[in-house]
């Protein structure tokens, strides 16, 4: 179990595929179950908002702090 996971551009990978949903249910299932409760999982993506967290909600109940770098996106999702 961890504190904390990075995630710097993966599911951003993962959603350019020809099965990306899926892939990116999975992929956000398993970070969600290697999470420590009370654990930070951040994500840096080039994505839109809201775009990203419409995928991310779909998997489980995450809360969402936003923040914008630059050209990225930060999104910093807590259990």
């Amino acid at each position: 179990m961890y504190d904390f996971i990075l995630d710097k551009g993966c599911l951003d990978c993962i959603l350019t595929g020809p099965q990306d949903l899926d892939l990116c249910d999975k992929a956000l299932t398993e970070i969600y179950k290697t999470l420590k409760v009370n654990g930070i999982f951040y994500m840096i993506s080039v994505g839109k908002p809201e775009e990203r967290i419409s995928t991310i909600i779909k998997t489980h109940k995450w809360q969402i702090e936003i923040e914008k770098i630059s050209n990225c996106l930060m999104l910093i999702l807590l259990l």
